[in-house]
């Protein structure tokens, strides 16, 4: 019995645990949406960071990858022509989690239903499938 009642708080605590450390994310990513890219930059120059620069058919970007070692994830960041974050994405280390990522955005945040998001306080935030992976993008 005693077994048990610790496996069940073990749990509670590994799921309490994930659920604060994506919020925490969900946070960063929003927070730099309308940030310039020199603002992004210095807000995270404590972190490993990746300056990119991508051209494709004359359309030419400016990206920045920040990574999280300890929330195991990386957030990056997509300026537009006048250098400002129009979206961010947040790709996850691990998404075997994700089906309980889902359930803690669906805790907090409203789905829309018509559109396949949720809305958040100033942006909104949609699941999106990559090649190889799963992230999370944000954009106002």
């Amino acid at each position: 019995m005693g077994r048990q009642i610790h496996t069940r708080t073990l749990m509670t605590t590994q799921t309490y645990n994930k659920e604060l450390s994506l919020s925490r994310l969900i946070s960063y990513a929003s927070s730099i949406l309308g940030l310039s890219y020199l603002q992004v930059k210095k807000r995270y120059d404590d972190y490993p960071i990746c300056l990119m620069y991508y051209m494709e058919k004359n359309t030419k970007e400016d990206l920045i990858e920040v990574r999280f070692d300890q929330e195991q994830a990386t957030l990056s960041c997509v300026f537009d022509k006048d250098s400002t974050c129009k979206s961010s994405y947040l790709f996850l280390d691990n998404t075997e989690s994700l089906t309980e990522y889902i359930e803690y955005l669906n805790s907090i945040y409203k789905y829309d239903y018509l559109e396949c998001q949720w809305r958040l306080p100033g942006c909104w935030l949609t699941l999106k499938r990559t090649d190889d992976d799963v992230c999370l993008f944000l954009y106002y």
